[in-house]
């Protein structure tokens, strides 16, 4: 081989060495930026907040109470976490309190212990939302483990599952949007 041809070669292989050092260094630097394992856990914390939801709204509570306009206590036995939410809904837009709702026992209490046995409260703060926009006018159920009213309050970096589910089992027109949310605990 002549000199010309070795220098090519030569100059060939030491590009092909500094583009593949140039590669691995903007590789490993993405990899770096991405945070892959965040992004993993990110996913572990989404499908955990999606099966937390599906299983509470399952879930059955065992006895929870309210007081009727006329001042009775009424109490509802093994009903769903979702039946008693669509429940208070229609109760406030007939006209109930929201105060007849909370207290040991009643509806609040009742769904307060519900989704804090559902969650893993050491590692996730949680809050659950059901929204109804009825003939008697907005209604929103909250329960939080941090006391949020709303969602306006919530975290950015957060996990979200939600439902629209029928009024019409509880004898109401439309539909109620049901949101759960979690983030970690810092």
């Amino acid at each position: 081989m002549n000199r010309q041809a070795q220098l090519s070669v030569f100059d060939a292989v030491m590009f092909l060495v500094i583009m593949l050092v140039a590669a691995t260094l903007i590789f490993t630097y993405t990899l770096l930026a991405l945070n892959i394992g965040e992004v993993v856990r990110n996913e572990d914390d989404f499908r955990y907040s999606r099966e937390v939801f599906d299983t509470l709204l399952e879930a059955s509570v065992r006895e929870a109470s309210y007081v009727d306009l006329a001042g009775n206590v009424v109490t509802k036995r093994d009903r769903s976490v979702e039946d008693l939410l669509l429940d208070e809904l229609r109760l406030l837009d007939d006209g109930v309190p929201a105060a007849s709702f909370d207290g040991a026992g009643r509806y609040e209490d009742a769904l307060l212990a519900e989704v804090s046995a559902a969650v893993d409260t050491a590692r996730y703060h949680y809050a659950l939302f059901a929204a109804y926009e009825g003939p008697g006018g907005s209604h929103l159920v909250a329960v939080s483990d941090v006391g949020l009213q709303t969602s306006d309050s919530l975290p950015a970096e957060r996990f979200a599952a939600s439902l629209t589910a029928s009024m019409l089992s509880v004898g109401k027109p439309g539909e109620a949007t049901l949101e759960f949310y979690l983030w970690r605990v810092r």
